[in-house]
């Protein structure tokens, strides 16, 4: 079986309802985004995120909210679906700050978007139907892309999947975006690395789509 371990309240199952699936790192870019987050508190001491006790860095696939009474349902395809999948390599590339995130964007291949669209496709019919429409969403400029966002929130729960997945590793939150931009333009942006999937994960959201460090619900070997 591919699932490694599971937590689960029992009684009536009560969790946090947003659920972030997502991809874990591995111990050396865990390490590396660690110290980069660390580097950016530096320079801007209003970084709202810290992770070597509180979160834990990751690549989110799809973030939603999901109706309570089917974690055990979402678990049992997930299980199923992971075993189908195939580990592989993600390249990092440059560091960017997008409003008030700063993200490490991943190169976008066949291997990220295929691992996405299929958890995506197998789970979304789990999520809570009429989730609002962010105001970043409704405040995009371009109207197919906000047509777009808005579409996929009402069908799926998430304006981030399919055609808009933008794989990223965020590694900075600031409610003042300038202080942020200024922060990310004085250190080396144009960093790279690459590490290989090994494990997927259904991990309790937190604050600026962060995943809580050791509350997961589950967590998913894919194969070699």
């Amino acid at each position: 079986m591919a699932l490694i371990y599971l937590f689960v309240l029992i009684i009536t199952i009560s969790f946090a309802d947003v659920i972030n699936i997502h991809i874990k790192l591995g111990d050396d870019l865990e390490k590396t985004v660690i110290g980069i987050n660390k580097e950016l508190k530096e320079l801007d001491e209003y970084i709202d995120i810290e992770f070597e006790k509180k979160y834990q860095p990751h690549i989110t696939l799809y973030m939603t909210d999901f109706e309570n009474e089917f974690l055990p349902n979402l678990i049992s395809t997930i299980n199923q679906t992971s075993s189908r999948l195939l580990k592989g390599y993600v390249m990092q590339n440059s560091i960017q700050s997008v409003g008030n995130y700063a993200m490490w964007y991943s190169s976008l291949g066949k291997y990220i978007q295929l691992l996405s669209d299929t958890i995506v496709n197998n789970t979304f019919y789990y999520c809570k139907q009429g989730q609002p429409i962010p105001d970043w969403v409704l405040q995009i400029p371009d109207e197919e892309e906000r047509k777009r966002k808005i579409r996929y929130i009402e069908l799926y729960g998430s304006p981030n999947v399919f055609d808009e997945f933008e794989p990223h590793i965020t590694i900075g939150f600031d409610y003042n975006s300038s202080r942020l931009e200024t922060a990310v333009k004085k250190f080396d942006v144009s960093r790279q690395d690459q590490f290989r999937t090994d494990i997927l994960a259904l991990g309790m959201a937190g604050p600026h789509g962060t995943v809580l460090r050791g509350k997961d619900y589950a967590q998913f070997h894919l194969v070699q």
